[in-house]
């Protein structure tokens, strides 16, 4: 073999990243790549979990969804101000046992959705906030979070003789 030559290809599967949260600690700030993030949560007993989507990693300002077992709320904050948006009754939303979760935030949109269920939609008209970052809170047990939020790049070597 003389000579080894690469390419690169960028493909849309998402990479996946395991969070083990701590009841002591959240996630820290995670850098979104795109306007939809999903993730994969498993409950060891029926809590709440909240997200938080940011718009910078050292600000709180941007949106809380607490999802708890049997309903979803939707807050927006700026300033340490929370306002409610939206409360919406779904059962079973997180019940012990992984559940896989999807977030999707553009234009004015904030949606969260399981599948092809839309869970909770809401349309910020009035003061949109432009969202950068995921953080999940500090839970009350030990929490394992598969966030979905990376692109590949895969890379091939083709070796020339």
């Amino acid at each position: 073999m003389k000579m080894a030559l690469s390419s690169r290809f960028n493909f849309a599967e998402r990479q996946c990243d395991i969070i083990n949260l701590l009841p002591s600690n959240d996630s820290g700030p995670i850098a979104l790549v795109d306007n939809t993030v999903m993730f994969s949560v498993n409950m060891a007993r029926q809590e709440s979990l909240e997200v938080r989507l940011t718009t910078t990693p050292t600000s709180d300002d941007g949106y809380i969804f607490e999802i708890g077992a049997s309903d979803v709320t939707l807050f927006r904050v700026q300033s340490t101000n929370e306002t409610s948006l939206k409360v919406k009754n779904f059962p079973g939303i997180l019940d012990v046992g992984w559940r896989t979760l999807w977030l999707d935030y553009r234009c004015t949109s904030v949606i969260l959705g399981s599948g092809n269920t839309v869970i909770l939609k809401y349309n910020d008209t009035d003061n949109h906030q432009m969202i950068h970052f995921i953080k999940f809170g500090k839970p009350s047990t030990d929490q394992t979070i598969l966030l979905c939020n990376r692109q590949g790049i895969l890379v091939v070597l083709f070796f020339v003789s």
